[in-house]
Formats: C-alpha cells, sequence, structure tokens
C-alpha cells in the first residue's frame, strides 16, 4: 500500500476508535436496562475489531483485502453435470464481462446487480460446489457495498445484504466449497448429511435434534428462575467466593446455561421456516448459533467447533497483532486469541462495573482487563494446552488410540463420559471466575430479567430512538 493510502487509513481508523469509545463507555446511550446495554460494548467491539483488522492486520500481512465470491452454478441431472447448460452459461457469462467492460461507467448510485440463484436451485436448496473469485467493485455503489460486507459480515456464509445474489467473502470459498461438495456426494449416493462433522459447516440446518433442543430450552428456562429467583446476597464478586461450593456451582452452571443455551429451541423452529416460501432464503446465508454444546467431549472441541463463530475470527485475526511466540508458535497463537477474548467480554461488561474516572486508575484497567473474564478466558487456553499433551497418551494406555481403532462398545461409552465429565469439571471451576463477575454485578438479578420481557424491550427501544432521534 502506498503511503497516502496508508494515511488515509489511519485517519479512518481514528474517526472510528472515536465513535466505539463513545458508544462502549458513554452511559447517556442507555436501552433502559443494564443487560441490554451490554449492547453498546458488543458494538463496540465489532467495529474495533474490524477496525484493526481492515487497518493494520492486512497491511501487516501484504495481503489485499477480502474480495467477493459468488457461485457457479451447474445443474445437476442424475449425478452429473449438464455439460451443455454448462457451456451455455460460460459462453452467457463471456459475453456479459464483454458488455460489462465496453458498457459507460454507472452513477454514483448505480451498481452493477449480480446475477441471483436460478429457479431450479432455488428449489432443490443447493449450496454450489464451485465459487469464483471477483474483482475489486470499480463503481461507488458497488464500493459502498463491498465495505458493508467487508465490516459487518463475521461468520461464514453470504452476506444478507440482496441476499439472493449470494457474495460471501474470499476466506469463506474453501468453506463453502466443501460444504457443496458434501451434499453433492450426499445427494448422489443417497445419504444423510454429516452435520456434526468438524470440517463441514451446516448451512441452513439447525443444531441437532429435537430432544436437545427441548433439553436445552428447559434448563435455559430453570437457570432464568433459579438466578432471579434465589435471591443471592452478593454485593460483589468477592462475596460469590463466600458463598457455599454448591451453590457457586448453581450460579456457574446457570450464567454458562443463560449464555449458551437459548437459541436451540428457536433454531430448530426457524431455521427450516426459512427455507420454505415464502422466504425461501440460501442456506449459505443462515448458520446456528450454537451446535449441541452439551455434548462436548473436549475443551478443544467446545470452542473450536461447537461454540458460536461469530467472533471466533476477529479473534484470530487480532492475535496476529501480538508479537510474542509468532504467528507459527500454535500455542502462543491460542493463547492470544483467548486474551482478546478476555478483553472483548471485559468490554462487554463496561456497562456492568461502576463508571471509569481518571482520578481511579484501576477503575481504567478494569474496561479492559475485568479479572473475571481475563482469567477465565486465559485458562481455557491453558487447558487446552494441557488436554491435547495428554489426550493422547492416555487414550493409547486406554487402549483407544488411534481414534480407527476398534474397541468394545461398553469401554468407549465409558470413554466418552469420562471425557464428558472432564470437560464440563473443568468449565465449572474455571467458570466461577466469569460467574463472579456477572453475579457480583447483578446482571441476572429479578430485575435485569424481567426487563428482557418483549413488552418491556419493544417499549424501552421506542423511548431510546426518540431520545436519540428526535
Amino acid at each position: 500500500m502506498s503511503f497516502r493510502g496508508r494515511i488515509i487509513r489511519l485517519g479512518l481508523m481514528l474517526v472510528t476508535l472515536y465513535f466505539v469509545i463513545d458508544w462502549a463507555f458513554n452511559r447517556q446511550y442507555t436501552f433502559g436496562s443494564t443487560i441490554r446495554d451490554t449492547a453498546f460494548g458488543a458494538v463496540a467491539w465489532h467495529l474495533f475489531a474490524k477496525t484493526l483488522d481492515v487497518g493494520l492486520v492486512y497491511d501487516l500481512e501484504g495481503k489485499p483485502p477480502p474480495r467477493w465470491c459468488v457461485p457457479v452454478w451447474q445443474r445437476v441431472e442424475d449425478g452429473r453435470a449438464n455439460e451443455a447448460s454448462v457451456a451455455e452459461r460460460k459462453g452467457k457469462r463471456t459475453q456479459h464481462h464483454v458488455a460489462h467492460a465496453s458498457a459507460a461507467k454507472p452513477s454514483f448510485w448505480q451498481r452493477t446487480p449480480l446475477p441471483g440463484r436460478p429457479a431450479w436451485a432455488r428449489q432443490q436448496k443447493l449450496i454450489p460446489q464451485q465459487w469464483r473469485l471477483l474483482d475489486l467493485p470499480t463503481s461507488a455503489a458497488d464500493r459502498a457495498l463491498w465495505a458493508l460486507d467487508v465490516m459487518f459480515m463475521r461468520r461464514l456464509g453470504t452476506s444478507w445484504l440482496f441476499i439472493e445474489e449470494m457474495r460471501a467473502l474470499e476466506w469463506s470459498k474453501s468453506k463453502l466449497e466443501h460444504a457443496g461438495a458434501v451434499q453433492s456426494e450426499a445427494r448422489r449416493t443417497g445419504q444423510a448429511l454429516p452435520r456434526y462433522k468438524a470440517e463441514l459447516q451446516p448451512f441452513g440446518y439447525s443444531e441437532g435434534s429435537w430432544w436437545y433442543a427441548i433439553l436445552d430450552a428447559s434448563l435455559f428456562g430453570w437457570a432464568i428462575v433459579y438466578v432471579s429467583q434465589s435471591h443471592v446476597p452478593v454485593k460483589s464478586r468477592w462475596d460469590f467466593y463466600h458463598l457455599p461450593f454448591a451453590q457457586q456451582a448453581a450460579l456457574t452452571l446457570c450464567v454458562g446455561v443463560i449464555i449458551g443455551m437459548p437459541a436451540a429451541l428457536p433454531e430448530m423452529i426457524f431455521i427450516p421456516l426459512t427455507q420454505i416460501w415464502p422466504l425461501n432464503l440460501p442456506a449459505t446465508a443462515i448458520i446456528p448459533t450454537f451446535r449441541d454444546v452439551g455434548r462436548s467431549r473436549s475443551l478443544s472441541e467446545l470452542w473450536g467447533f461447537r461454540w458460536h463463530t461469530i467472533s471466533k475470527r476477529d479473534f484470530v485475526r487480532l492475535a496476529r497483532l501480538l508479537p510474542i511466540g509468532g504467528s507459527r508458535n500454535k500455542a502462543a497463537l491460542l493463547v492470544k486469541v483467548f486474551f482478546w477474548s478476555g478483553l472483548f467480554h471485559s468490554i462487554l461488561l463496561t456497562r456492568v462495573t461502576p463508571p471509569p474516572s481518571l482520578s481511579d486508575a484501576w477503575s481504567i484497567y478494569r474496561i479492559f482487563f475485568l479479572p473475571g473474564p481475563m482469567l477465565f478466558f486465559l485458562s481455557q487456553a491453558f487447558l487446552i494446552l494441557f488436554e491435547q499433551s495428554v489426550s493422547a497418551p492416555l487414550l493409547r494406555l486406554l487402549g483407544a488410540y488411534p481414534a480407527s481403532k476398534e474397541i468394545p462398545p461398553w469401554k468407549g461409552a465409558l470413554i466418552q463420559v469420562g471425557m464428558n465429565l472432564w470437560t464440563w469439571t473443568a468449565m465449572l471451576a474455571t467458570g466461577r471466575w466469569l460467574a463472579a463477575e456477572v453475579v457480583g454485578w447483578n446482571l441476572f438479578d429479578r430485575q435485569q430479567i424481567l426487563t428482557m420481557r418483549p413488552a418491556a424491550q419493544l417499549r424501552d427501544y421506542a423511548d431510546f430512538f426518540k431520545r436519540n432521534l428526535a
């Protein structure tokens, strides 16, 4: 990048960071509830992470910004590609590009729409097997749309803006092509899609079975009732550690359930509805939030596969900004990823803690390094490293390594139960640090829970927009 381009990018970063700080810490912006005001911290973090990614990480890597990729549609009939139709579409694409190159330059508000899904692909709910990269857009309107996709697309898949065009960013291309190949193979052989393979993103599918969704919803309801009606005598995080251990464990479990299990049943209901008329949305635009978190057999599986992927890419990208350990040391990279996760959750809880003051250095330090989230997420990194170092020798000792080795069913069941126990024991033991902050600052008390009722949310959101848009 040229020196002038770096100066422009740095100036835009400073402007964006001003808005980030304002939205995160200015308590005049409020939705009328502390638990809902955490949304300001989430939005601020998203802008902060994307600004650093676009403004610094790509420059350090020496790579251009991500380009759009779009489907290459090949109609499949009886398991074989229709070669005549493919050749015909290739000819049409060539003619389209020639005509587009010779056309007049579009005006500021004019954009060049991309071809949408064919009717036959919409009916069969196909995920294309091939995706092609596009050059960076030239018209101002297309550049504005591309900039919106770069800034606000945080998960794999296609954009929700002009959704039928099925535009994805370059870093989603390999996953989309793999999902399309798996779907094509499953259709050809008549087998069920392997929804839970770690390498397959379940585009357009909910996270699991109805039984697990109902169980998750039941646990979520129990956690809400327990937290809101337990009347825990906690005024700060230090009071949390003086509670009986059983109560600490129950509150920690409740915090984890409230965070990780609210979406299973709604997604089981609504994701299939998005695939039928009148919505009929592309499967690539829909990914479940979580994937049967309770089935995790290791911390690596929990954080790497079953936990949501909304912010995961941000943490991995920002880890490259920290020079400690280099970019090829996997252990150092893992610690840096969880460090950024702890920083994100500290900013997320900014509205819960007392407002910072220049006369109190601890109040400013606490904004970025709140002890509970930082200890919890850094401990996950070190526990994963420990898990990876001992899992193979331990499984070999039990006669269950490598994974392809056949073992008696009873031994496999016992090993799986032991792995589940390890995972959730480690989560409960370290989750107390995060729960102490959440419970100690009364984020999930009865008054806050009641503000999450739909009627209360609509009223407070309306008041917010009236105050700030009037």
